[in-house]
């Protein structure tokens, strides 16, 4: 149904859609995730590319730095 309507390399925004966790018996890519398109999607064509990113939210880290902040996402995500 909406098939046709994607092309390779195109941006898109999607609206309507349903984000679902994929089929392991049945899956037709590496994902988690399964995103199907109902009668209710929207499907909008992008002709700008996204925005830049700002120069002060883009930082480098050291990789003790990215290490740590594993440790504090992994120890939260416990809690649950």
């Amino acid at each position: 149904m909406f098939k046709h309507l994607l092309k390779d390399d195109f941006i898109y925004d999607l609206s309507g859609v349903d984000v679902t966790r994929g089929n392991n018996h049945f899956k037709r890519k590496d994902s988690p995730v399964a995103i199907p398109f109902i009668n209710n999607t929207k499907l909008v064509e992008l002709t700008v590319g996204p925005p830049p990113i700002p120069l002060e939210l883009f930082r480098f880290h050291s990789y003790e730095q990215l290490q740590a902040l594993e440790t504090q996402t992994l120890s939260f995500s416990a809690c649950f």
